[in-house]
């Protein structure tokens, strides 16, 4: 079997709103403003895309 080299390739970075609390907000709201501003910032439509990798970070993520 032959493997090919990976590659990554970042193109685009979103920052958002970030409190302790942000009433009317929830994680899945937060990851898809992400998403629309990283595909805006990388002038990208959504059907560009090839692949999605997300990871928490946060609380838990060791376990």
């Amino acid at each position: 079997m032959t493997r090919r080299p990976r590659a990554a390739t970042i193109v685009g970075v979103h920052n958002t709103v970030q409190a302790r609390r942000l009433p009317g907000e929830t994680s899945r709201t937060l990851v898809l403003d992400a998403v629309d501003g990283v595909l805006a910032d990388a002038g990208l439509a959504l059907d560009a895309v090839d692949g999605l990798s997300a990871g928490w970070g946060g609380r838990g993520a060791d376990l």
